[in-house]
């Protein structure tokens, strides 16, 4: 009689165990999955920021080159 109670109380524990393993190996899956998707929205809205700043910054340089030749233009006919 004491040989099954300590083999059921023995079988409970390891089932238990069992179950808690996998429940945190799910789990571990599910947080590094989302971790991994997370990071994968941040790389994706960083390369969209990079080429929306570069446009503006190609903008600028073609605003400041416009510019430098009105000044030109306007020195020139200053000058004569």
């Amino acid at each position: 009689m004491p040989l099954i109670l300590i083999g059921s109380f023995l079988f409970g524990v390891l089932l238990t165990w069992f179950i808690l393993k996998r429940q945190y190996q799910d789990l571990l899956k599910n947080t590094l999955s989302e971790a991994t998707q997370n990071l994968a929205n941040e790389v994706t809205r960083l390369t969209t920021a990079e080429k929306e700043y570069q446009q503006k910054i190609a903008d600028l340089e073609y605003s400041l080159r416009e510019r430098e030749k009105d000044i030109a233009a306007l020195k020139s006919n200053r000058d004569n």
